[in-house]
């Protein structure tokens, strides 16, 4: 089982906190690490990190999104593996993206 970790940016039109509440629910599903959060222009910044399987399946979610939402686009960038554990709304103090 391979871990991979990916940053993502996901420009979407809908309600901000809906996407990021089904977020949370499909990456506790896929048993997936790492945050989901707001940024200023609107668009949300996803880290994730877990088996291969399970970070790509919610990528290709994040690729849909929830009922109601539509996604435009969806930046994505690789990380090195930081052994997060649990998912959450947020960024964690001290979390650095780059």
């Amino acid at each position: 089982m391979e871990n991979i970790a990916r940053h993502l940016i996901v420009s979407f039109h809908g309600a901000s906190q809906a996407f990021r509440f089904e977020t949370l629910f499909q990456a506790d599903a896929r048993r997936c690490s790492g945050w989901v959060r707001d940024m200023d222009d609107g668009r949300l910044e996803v880290l994730l990190e877990g088996e291969r399987g399970s970070v790509e399946g919610l990528i290709a979610w994040l690729h849909v999104g929830p009922i109601g939402q539509r996604v435009l686009a969806v930046e994505i960038r690789p990380r090195r593996t930081e052994g997060l554990r649990g998912f959450q709304a947020g960024r964690p103090a001290g979390q650095l993206v780059g």
